[in-house]
């Protein structure tokens, strides 16, 4: 199967909820397991926390926004 790289701007416009104003803070990651193609969110202790695929420019990783702003 072969997967399609996109651009993180092509990413974020699939989904919404990565285009909110604010401070984010973003970890990249090199996972060793399977990771969705697509953003996906989940809720954790009341913050949704977004798992970003790969991109043309970085690793996977996760994103929140920050809370302490």
């Amino acid at each position: 199967m072969k997967i399609e790289i996109r651009t993180l701007q092509e990413i974020r416009e699939e989904s919404p909820g990565l285009k909110q104003p604010g401070d984010w803070l973003v970890i990249n990651i090199e996972p060793r397991m399977s990771w969705p193609t697509m953003a996906q969110s989940f809720e954790f202790e009341g913050h949704e926390i977004w798992l970003i695929p790969i991109n043309e420019t970085s690793y996977p990783g996760l994103a929140v926004r920050n809370p302490m702003t």
